[in-house]
């Protein structure tokens, strides 16, 4: 059974895991007792980490979308197109 994540609903839940990461981290900053920190420095950077690759999968799959239909683009093209290039002045023909 394969899992259909949408880049959207990846990026929410990197964002979210994010947070709750940083409130974690924040709260052993200002409650500086063991049990705050070892929460921070254990389940807040577990969950940042797993943030982190959240947000990397989907760059790196949203940058081999781009890259696949962009080769898919250069198949299907059948002829390249010139744009005319502009008069120069030094090459004008002069009169007699």
């Amino acid at each position: 059974m394969k899992l259909r994540v949408s880049a959207a609903l990846g990026l929410r839940i990197s964002a979210g895991l994010t947070l709750v990461a940083l409130a974690l981290m924040v709260w052993s900053l200002l409650e500086p007792t063991p049990l705050p920190v070892m929460v921070a420095m254990s389940v807040g950077q577990g969950l940042g980490t797993i943030a982190f690759g959240i947000f990397g999968w989907v760059v790196f799959k949203d940058l081999t979308r781009a890259r696949a239909e962009r080769k898919s683009l250069d198949r299907i093209s059948l002829v390249n197109i010139e744009l005319p290039r502009k008069h120069e002045p030094d090459q004008e023909k002069t009169g007699s």
